[in-house]
This record gives C-alpha cells, structure tokens and sequence, in this order.
C-alpha cells in the first residue's frame, strides 16, 4: 500500500513538470485525479484490511499524525473558500475559474495528504528528497540543451519558442527558476544529511587527504556535482529574484544551520562556502552569471520611477521568445511593484473573502491606472496579494499559516540530538520556504500547478520524520515515572532506606530511546 502510493508520489513529481509546469487544464485535473485516487485505495485498504494487519488504527501508522493534522486542516479550510464560493455562499465573479482554483488546492492537500502515507519510516523520507533532485535534473538537462540549441518545437500541442532566457517545459523562465530553487533546497537536504556528525577529527594532514579522496570517490560527491548542473540551469533563466532569493536564502540557512547545530556547523560553512565559491564565482561567469548581474544593474530600485518610461517590461518580456528592441530597460521595482500595489484597492473592496478563487485577471481591470498600460495581466506577480485578492484575507492567512507550521516543525528538527535525516529535512524546508517566500514577493510561481504541488510535498516531509525529544524533555519524562515512594510505616524503616539508596542509582541507570 505504501509502497504504491510513493510510487505515484515520485513518479507524479518528474513527470508532472513535463506537462508544461501542469499549467494546462487536463494536466491538472489529471494529477489531481491520480493523487486523489491513490489517497481512496489507501483509505479503503486501511478500513476493510489494517483490522487484521495492523496493530492499531489506520492514522496511527501514518507518520507525523499528530502534528499533521493542524497543516492538513488549514489546507483544506483553504479549500472550502472556493468551494464556498462555487456554492453561492461567498462571491465569485468567475465560477470557471474558481473551480480551476479550487481543484489546484484540492491537489496541494492530496500532495500533503500522500507524502504522510507514502513515508511510513523516516528513511523513506530520503526517496522523495531523491525524486526532487531528479525531478530537478531532468528539467535542467532539458533548459541548458534546449537553450543551447536554440530550437523551436512543440510539446503537447503548444509550440515553445527558446528565448534569450532558459525555460525548460515552463512557459516563463521564472517559473524554471523557481521550480530549481525547489529541487536545489531538496539536493542541500539531501547533501547535508549525508555529510552530519559522521566521522571524526583528524588532526595530520595524510588524514585529512584520505578524507577529500573519499568525499571525492563518494555518491555525496555526485551529488554535489548534480547540484551544479542545477544551479547552472538557475543561472540561466536569468531570474533576478529567482537567482537572488536562492543565494541569500542559501546564506541566511546555512547561517542558522552553523548556529543552531554545532554538529552541522563545519558541514554548513563548507556547503554554502562551495556553493558561492564554485557555483557562483567560477561557473557562473562561464553560462551567463554576468547577464544576470547586468539585468541587476539596469533594474532602478528607486521607489519614485519614471512613470513615463517606455514599456520594456521584464513580466512582460520573459515570456515572449527573441531578441530584445533596442530600446528595451529592464523594468524598474517601481514598476513590478505597481500591479500588486494597485490591487490593494481590489483587496480593501473585499477584504475577508475575496472576489473568487483565480479570477485575477477579470477583476484587476477595475482598478487597473492608466500607468499599467501594456500586457494582459493574468496574475499580481505577487503571491500574497493574489491570494489575498482571489479569496480574501482569511485565505491568504492560511495559506501562510502551512509554511509558518513547516517552518517551525523544521526548525524543531534541527537540534543537535535529531537524527542525520531529519536534519537535513528541515534544511530542505527551511530553504524551500525562504527561496519562494522571497520569490512571491515579485513573481508567481505558486500559481503554477507543478511547483505548488512541489512545494507542498517539502512542506510536509517534515511530519514524515519524528521529533525526538530533547536530553531536557527526556529527564523529565523520567522522572515522573519513577514510583513514589511510600510514606513511612511502623517496621519499613530498613526497607525505606533501601529504596532510598536505589533511587540515585536509578538516575544513573542510562535509558534506551
């Protein structure tokens, strides 16, 4: 039963960015259809069949139960707005579209729902980090020869035309960009699993070359080698955010990671250290590192820009194939910030529940300015403010709430006295969160299909592994197991102070956990 359903799971998280990021309606509906069956087999096998093979109730096999429930329930709280809304009992001003939304958030709860069953032990947990970098590495090996040929071709009906930028089978090479900022936090998990606490300190320099021979000749080494061939493909999307939320969140984690594990602290140092030595420095000026710079560069971050300045949009732009006019500017934060900012108007209309799940862009033209003239504009390039547009403020806070409770849970997972794998799935997570929370801030990748269903798979690995307790936690626990003792009776002196001399001894005793 488990074993089927982490097939499905693994199988849908390579395959599933290959139907052109999901973004097509059959290739939703499809998945979601798959996932939702897979989560009804294992139902109806746990009702009629965990009776005589399992020790106790079904919930109780699934890993991370209790904890899980609360990320769950706000998951599918989030999926009774729009079902609210279909029904008449809130507003939709699009019944279409807000069923296309409600069934992408019925596929992020089934994704959450079938990581939990899939990994009944906390090894298993390694094969879906596994299935991520995989998932990675075919849509990077796709970007970089595809932009090195520069081909036109045609995938599912829909032509694809290889621009300046790297895109993969995403129509946007923001959305490739995201999509590798996911894989790569799933290579660190993986990576800094691998490299915890093992081994031991040598101190003369014949040692120390045995062990960079070993690393060298090790499958950790491949994996860091298949990380570059990512982050090569993120380098070339070009993304500015997209490359920038990778690097500063690569640094504030690894930071957080040397200072909340001691055990993990050399290890961290020296993957984010590589990281920005070779990934950055040398690689980076070889596939294309300066045009991201440049795009940084010509980017005017002031506030106050030039509403008149011509519309050489980076929204606008990324997505349409060759070369660029010659009076092209990149767009301004002035002028990526103005749609979202805009439609804060749309949010202070309907603040609680909003105007319907997806329908952005039938109701942005009510409070579009006359500044905003270029494009249809089908989504915010903002995340947050989408959400809170398309189902309320209500919405948008649960929505958050999942990462926060990912985060915490990963944070709780990254003490010295967790296991190797679990602490390299908080890293996993804790990346995960901090790359697209920064990203959504100016683009939307959450509004694609394949990447929120990704996201959410590594928001709920975290439930799949335990939290064991602390050294703290667990002297406790111990304690207040021990017998009371029994008040002093006529003729139990000696045996009362022969408990009393045992119960030191007792302490000293060391449990098994």
């Amino acid at each position: 039963m488990n074993r089927g359903a982490l097939a499905l799971l693994t199988t849908l998280m390579v395959a599933f960015p290959l139907m052109l990021g999901g973004n097509r309606p059959w290739a939703l509906g499809l998945v979601s259809l798959l996932l939702w069956a897979a989560l009804l087999v294992v139902a109806m096998v746990g009702v009629v069949f965990a009776p005589r093979v399992l020790p106790g109730p079904v919930w109780a096999q699934v890993r991370g139960a209790p904890g899980a429930v609360w990320p769950l329930a706000l998951l599918l709280l989030l999926a009774l707005i729009p079902a609210a809304q279909l029904a008449g009992v809130l507003t939709t001003v699009d019944p279409f579209l807000t069923s296309n939304y409600l069934v992408r958030t019925l596929l992020c709860v089934a994704a959450f729902a079938l990581t939990l069953v899939a990994v009944p032990r906390e090894e298993l947990a390694r094969k879906i980090l596994l299935a991520a970098v995989v998932a990675g590495l075919v849509q990077a090996f796709l970007a970089i020869a595809l932009k090195s040929l520069n081909l036109r071709w045609t995938l599912f009906y829909s032509a694809v035309e290889v621009g300046p930028r790297a895109a993969g089978t995403f129509a946007n090479p923001d959305h490739l960009a995201g999509f590798m900022e996911l894989s790569l936090a799933a290579g660190l998990g993986l990576l800094v699993a691998n490299l915890g606490d093992e081994g031991r300190k040598v101190s003369r320099w014949q040692d120390r070359l045995l062990a960079v021979l070993r690393f060298m000749l090790s499958p950790k080494m491949m994996l860091r080698l298949l990380m570059v061939v990512m982050v090569v493909a993120l380098v070339m999307t070009h993304s500015r955010m997209g490359n920038a939320a990778f690097f500063i969140t690569l640094l504030l984690v690894g930071l957080f990671t040397a200072w909340r594990s001691l055990k993990l602290r050399r290890p961290a140092l020296w993957v984010v250290a590589s990281m920005v030595v070779v990934d950055i420095v040398v690689l980076g000026q070889l596939v294309g590192l300066d045009r991201v710079v440049d795009r940084l560069q010509d980017t005017d971050y002031s506030i106050q820009a030039d509403p008149d300045a011509p519309p050489g949009s980076a929204a606008a732009a990324s997505a349409v194939a060759g070369p660029r006019p010659q009076n092209y500017r990149e767009e301004s934060l002035q002028a990526r910030l103005r749609t979202p900012r805009v439609s804060l108007e749309l949010v202070e209309q309907q603040p609680w529940w909003g105007w319907g799940g997806g329908v952005f862009d039938r109701v942005f033209p009510r409070v579009r300015t006359p500044e905003i003239y270029w494009g249809k504009f089908d989504y915010a390039h903002n995340d947050y403010v989408q959400q809170a547009v398309e189902v309320g403020l209500v919405g948008m806070l649960l929505w958050v709430g999942v990462g926060l409770l990912a985060g915490w849970r990963a944070v709780r997972l990254l003490r010295d006295d967790q296991p190797r794998l679990s602490r390299g799935v908080a890293v996993c997570t804790l990346v995960a969160l901090g790359c697209l929370g920064l990203h959504s801030l100016v683009d939307f990748n959450l509004q694609m299909p394949a990447n929120a269903m990704l996201f959410t798979v590594l928001l709920a690995l975290p439930y799949t592994v335990p939290v064991r307790p602390s050294a703290r936690q667990r002297g406790r626990s111990d304690a207040a197991t021990l017998p009371e003792q029994p008040d002093d009776a006529p003729g139990d002196d000696e045996a009362h102070d022969g408990a009393a001399e045992a119960a030191p001894a007792a302490k000293e005793v060391p449990h098994a956990h």
